[in-house]
């Protein structure tokens, strides 16, 4: 077991600034690459070797129930990536600006079954307030049909339903007391074997990629190995599923909307008078933090 010298918000700021990079990163990565499905097994694939690499100096992986149990949650998840990447492509914006539904149903989940009713006072809920006036603010009279509307919102959907139920199962590891190299090893090992059976499910050959996105892939990977430790660590040191995963959201939702507005020619998706809905979403990570 852990000191937890360290407040889980601390861990909790950390996941989130990093999470920004990911979307950064698999943003940069996903325009550059026709075949979505090379680019996840690519992540997952550098992540596990560096969690094999790295963590395992830290504690021998043993491959008892818990591991297994972590390598299917991580393998199915590797499907969530998938649509994530292909919802990127469509459009970062609106795609980082519904990720906080995500929190909201693993949060849900929290409260049913690991009775945490006492986190919800007040101000938690003035802080989904901001968010959903935020998503008012954001889409109101959006008018945008070039963003394959319909195509996206599936993209999306499943991507979130599928990441709340993966976030709520790593609580329940962080309960158990997983400790974080047992963890973070099955977890990418089974995204790998899981992007592995989606190329071979979509017939693309992962072979022939040029060194650029090569470095690009094992960038994101790299990112990511870094937020999914510092998230279940918050878990570990005591954050509420119901609050830790709403910041990940929401920090996954602000800085990387901006990138798709500025730097990645979003621009003509939301109107100016929309800026509004960003304040709103920095209120809400505040006082969910603060909370």
């Amino acid at each position: 077991m852990y000191n937890k010298p360290m407040s889980w918000k601390i861990a909790a700021i950390l996941m989130m600034l990093t999470t920004c990079l990911v979307a950064w990163a698999m943003k940069k990565t996903s325009d550059r690459t026709s075949q979505k499905t090379v680019g996840v097994f690519y992540q997952f694939f550098t992540a596990m070797f560096l969690a094999w690499v790295f963590f395992s100096f830290f504690e021998t992986p043993k491959f008892d129930s818990f591991f297994w149990l972590v390598f299917l949650t991580g393998l199915v998840n590797s499907s969530g990536n998938l649509y994530q990447w292909k919802a990127y492509a469509l459009s970062l914006s609106k795609t980082s600006l519904l990720f906080p539904l995500m929190g909201l149903l693993t949060a849900l989940l929290g409260v049913i079954f690991l009775g945490e009713k006492n986190i919800w006072n007040a101000q938690m809920f003035i802080g989904i307030a901001c968010y959903v006036l935020a998503v008012f603010f954001l889409f109101k009279n959006d008018k945008q049909s070039s963003v394959a509307g319909g195509q996206w919102l599936f993209y999306t959907v499943i991507m979130i339903f599928i990441f709340a139920g993966a976030n709520f199962a790593n609580k329940l590891f962080s309960l158990n007391d997983v400790s974080v190299p047992a963890f973070v090893i099955p977890w990418y090992t089974g995204s790998s074997v899981g992007a592995l059976l989606l190329l071979v499910k979509e017939k693309q050959n992962p072979l022939g990629v040029e060194t650029k996105k090569l470095a690009l892939y094992g960038l994101v990977g790299a990112l990511l190995i870094m937020t999914l430790s510092l998230g279940y660590l918050s878990f570990r040191l005591g954050g509420p599923v119901s609050q830790v995963v709403p910041l990940q959201g929401i920090a996954i939702s602000v800085i990387p909307s901006v990138l798709g507005l500025y730097f990645f020619g979003e621009s003509k998706i939301f109107s100016k008078r929309e800026w509004l809905g960003f304040a709103l979403v920095l209120v809400a990570a505040i006082l969910i933090l603060l909370r």
